[in-house]
């Protein structure tokens, strides 16, 4: 993926423009983002997500506190990263579309999220980066990709990311959203709380809905993104294990070997060829 990330400092200029895809997100303080003269507050954890050549201003607050980090992307690369969401229906696609085809699309969107850790983290990982002596594009990207799928999550908090397993129940939808979003660290306990469910109740639902048990959903999910990192970045098995949250890698060979037939190396010699 082709990114750049930057921290906000107090610019001079009247306007600001990006010929890439700007994400602001608010770490610490508040950011007031102007266009056409309506102001808007952005604040802790918030976002807003800038088309390509719209001219904003954006000033800290007065406090000093303010950190705010501007991830840049191609919409090439935007695209590309999720290319698998861009024909269904739901909420996140008709974004997406409209960020990527449409003729006049709309200048900025707002992301009203809360403030999250892992977002901060995730960040400042990749600023790290980017101001390294020896860099790691492929890591820079999964990191990316990582945050993209947690801010788009939050988008008006009615995200739906549609999963063939269960089209055409949102609840379900929205907990497998979120179990993308926290695949490494997930839990059925943390996932429960999340939906103030009993976890009894939450397995029962997922069950009903998926007909798999949660440890055969988690599996399935991380079995997924490991196919679409195999594909998309040259990221180790050893990395990806660590990114999806398998302490052991020999665990996810066994399990990818499992469900199709190659080990994670094999499929991946496959793809190049095909």
């Amino acid at each position: 993926m082709d990114i750049s990330i930057i921290r906000f400092t107090q610019y001079a200029e009247p306007y600001i423009t990006y010929e890439q895809i700007a994400i602001c997100y608010v770490v610490e303080g508040e950011l007031l983002f102007t266009y056409r003269g309506k102001t808007n507050i952005l604040q802790k954890g918030n976002a807003v997500v800038i088309t390509p050549n719209t001219p904003f201003t954006a000033n800290a607050d007065n406090t000093g506190d303010t950190a705010v980090f501007i991830l840049l992307i191609k919409t090439s690369a935007l695209t590309s990263a999720f290319l698998n969401l861009l024909t269904e229906d739901n909420s996140l696609s008709r974004v997406l579309v409209n960020i990527l085809f449409s003729r006049e699309p709309s200048p900025f969107i707002i992301i009203r999220s809360q403030p999250d850790d892992d977002l901060k983290a995730i960040l400042l990982r990749l600023f790290e980066l980017q101001g390294s002596h020896n860099p790691c594009p492929a890591m820079e990207n999964a990191l990316a990709q990582l945050f993209l799928s947690h801010i788009f999550y939050y988008y008006e908090e009615n995200i739906q990311k549609s999963d063939a397993l269960c089209k055409k129940d949102t609840l379900v939808a929205k907990i497998i959203s979120y179990m993308h979003c926290n695949l490494s660290t997930t839990s059925l306990k943390d996932v429960s709380n999340a939906f103030s469910f009993s976890a009894k109740y939450l397995s029962k639902l997922l069950k009903e809905k998926t007909g798999m048990s949660y440890i055969a959903l988690v599996t399935h999910i991380k079995l997924e993104n490991t196919t679409c990192l195999l594909k998309n970045t040259s990221l180790s098995v050893e990395e990806i294990s660590s990114i999806i949250g398998y302490d052991n890698p020999r665990e996810l060979r066994s399990l990818f070997s499992q469900k199709y037939g190659v080990s994670p190396r094999e499929y991946r010699k496959n793809i190049k060829l095909w």
